[in-house]
């Protein structure tokens, strides 16, 4: 009984640690609950304190209770180190496909929205890419890529958006602390029947624990998402992370949502070399 009150004792005090330190060093895991209770939950092998000022959040970023978190699902925990502990910033759901708009593996061929068969004013184009390692590229370094249409009677809108992960320990491109990771430029050159029409900037977003091929590694993670719509005749450009320059014949840069076609290609370089390629 004594070890017990002590063990609540301390959950106690870990409840009114601070939330001061800077974002700019969180740690974060993805995957499923292995455990939860009211003060504590565990994704992958880390273990982070719940406390009051920890806050909780659906896949869109709505607010939500607790209570809604359960084992087994998948979720993605913000945190940071105090004291030899893990303590949780933000829990939230995550959606494993990064697609919020469809479930399933492989690439899109620009299919077209199920029901254009009724409806010929409406259509729909998916085109994905997961990114294979080139050039000597170190072990885990991946990245995926997703452009997404959809055209309407008086709106047009689109986006493309992912990321590329580098471990912490990786020497192509070279990574060994997060200082360095931070200064890394990731530009993403898109080409069309070899030649190129657009470069992108992918940004330097947070560090993340993550399970890849069976292996738990810390990665830098760069990110990519930018979107337009269009409604009667008015664009509006949202640039979220990252930018594209869809006008390489211009100087200066062109920022909008790249037009990309099935078998488009893209490479991803850092210092002028290539670490990732891939085909639409």
């Amino acid at each position: 009984m004594n070890r017990i009150k002590i063990i609540l004792a301390i959950l106690a005090t870990v409840t009114f640690v601070t939330t001061s330190h800077a974002k700019d060093g969180d740690i974060i895991s993805k995957g499923n609950i292995l455990a939860i209770s009211s003060s504590m939950v565990t994704v992958l092998n880390s273990t982070y304190i719940l406390t009051s000022s920890t806050e909780y959040e659906d896949a869109i970023g709505n607010k939500i209770s607790p209570s809604a978190f359960t084992l087994g699902d998948y979720v993605k925990v913000k945190g940071y180190l105090a004291s030899g502990m893990l303590i949780a910033r933000e829990l939230e759901f995550e959606d494993d496909n990064d697609d919020d708009s469809s479930k399933g593996n492989g690439k899109g061929k620009g299919k077209k929205d199920s029901n254009d068969s009724h409806k010929s004013s409406k259509s729909k184009n998916k085109l994905k890419v997961k990114l294979s390692r080139v050039n000597n590229a170190s072990p885990f370094v991946h990245g995926k890529l997703q452009y997404r249409e959809k055209v309407s009677k008086n709106k047009e809108e689109e986006r493309l958006w992912g990321g590329v992960k580098i471990p912490l320990s990786s020497t192509v491109p070279a990574v060994g602390s997060v200082e360095e990771a931070a200064s890394l430029l990731i530009i993403g050159t898109l080409s069309r029947s070899g030649i190129p029409y657009a470069e992108c900037q992918f940004v330097f977003d947070e560090l993340e624990e993550d399970d890849h091929n069976g292996e738990i590694n810390t990665f830098a993670e760069y990110k990519l998402d930018i979107r337009s719509k269009i409604k009667d005749g008015e664009e509006d450009l949202r640039i979220k992370k990252g930018n594209c320059d869809v006008d390489l014949l211009t100087a200066g840069t062109q920022s909008g949502v790249p037009a990309v076609e099935d078998e488009d290609t893209i490479d991803v370089s850092e210092n002028s070399v290539v670490f990732l390629t891939g085909t639409f």
